[in-house]
């Protein structure tokens, strides 16, 4: 009769052991679901305030041609990409209404210009931007716009921002 009693308190213990053991690891899982959720939207979300609008006027595939239509440019970035043209870039924005006035300023000039968006994840130049971004959406002359994306293409060369892009 004694071994009947150690058994029945044997299962009454395994038995809760089991519950346990299952209500963790459904505890684990919900846990683990909504850390990785929230990760995920941090990053979408970081991916979302760095994004830029570049301004790309030509690529080449080495750089003589590069030289020959950057001779006339008074400023630009030449970028070489990953699919191994370097790009040449006369100006960037990070908002929509900046990015509609200065494809308007470069079609009337009767330049080609191809928006390319890019994440960089140079912080110093985002906030530095943000700056130039309010002077943009004020500037009304042709004048006014060359001189902030001359400035903006400086400060994006003199932070080294490509060296730090994310995307």
């Amino acid at each position: 009769m004694t071994n009947n009693v150690g058994f029945n308190l044997y299962n009454e213990h395994g038995d809760n052991m089991k519950k346990v053991f299952i209500v963790s690891i459904v505890l684990g899982i919900v846990f683990s679901l909504i850390l990785y959720l929230n990760y995920k939207k941090n990053i979408n979300e970081n991916v979302e305030i760095n994004k830029l609008y570049f301004f790309q006027i030509s690529a080449y595939k080495n750089l003589e041609n590069v030289k020959n239509k950057t001779k006339n440019l008074e400023s630009y970035i030449v970028i070489k990409e990953n699919d191994n043209l370097y790009h040449i870039y006369v100006g960037l924005t990070k908002n929509l209404k900046n990015l509609q006035k200065i494809k308007e300023f470069y079609s009337k000039n009767g330049d080609n210009i191809y928006v390319r968006e890019k994440n960089v994840g140079c912080e110093n130049f985002m906030s530095d931007l943000n700056n130039y971004e309010v002077l943009l959406s004020t500037a009304e002359s042709k004048k006014a716009i060359e001189k902030i994306e001359k400035e903006v293409l400086k400060k994006y060369k003199e932070y080294n921002c490509e060296n730090v892009r994310n995307g």
